[in-house]
């Protein structure tokens, strides 16, 4: 079973938003993913070292602002992300593998205007989105 703690730091420009998932053994491993503009960044974390993974792009060919929100469900199966082009929110969801990776399940049009915040209820049925 993974653990997780959101963790929101506010810098001069604007708020990252970031989670950590724990494995379970005999991994031992930490990850931290931090959204972007329109990317995921990864890091992963042994015996107290913290080592940058990759990045990914959310969605290809999007240029977005860096209103990005993401949201861990409560198994910690499935990582949430929101994009904001500055029209339109896409919000988007991950399966996340017991090594960390990240695989994309399905990208959908939200009526979101500009996501300020992203949680998942604890049944993991619902995912709010704040506008």
């Amino acid at each position: 079973m993974h653990r997780t703690i959101g963790i929101g730091i506010p810098t001069a420009l604007y708020a990252f938003t970031m989670f950590v998932a724990t494995s379970t053994a005999p991994l031992r491993a930490q990850w931290l993913y931090m959204a972007g503009s329109n990317t995921i960044q990864q890091y992963e974390s042994r015996a107290g070292v913290l080592t940058f993974v990759g990045s990914r792009t959310i969605i290809p060919g999007w240029v977005t602002f860096p209103e990005n929100e993401l949201a861990l469900d409560a198994r910690h199966n499935v990582l949430y992300t929101t994009n904001w082009n500055g029209t339109t929110t896409i919000i988007s969801a991950f399966r996340v593998a017991q090594d960390g990776t990240l695989t994309l399940i399905d990208s959908l049009r939200s009526t979101v205007h500009i996501p300020d915040g992203a949680i998942v209820d604890p049944t993991g049925r619902f995912l709010y989105v704040g506008d």
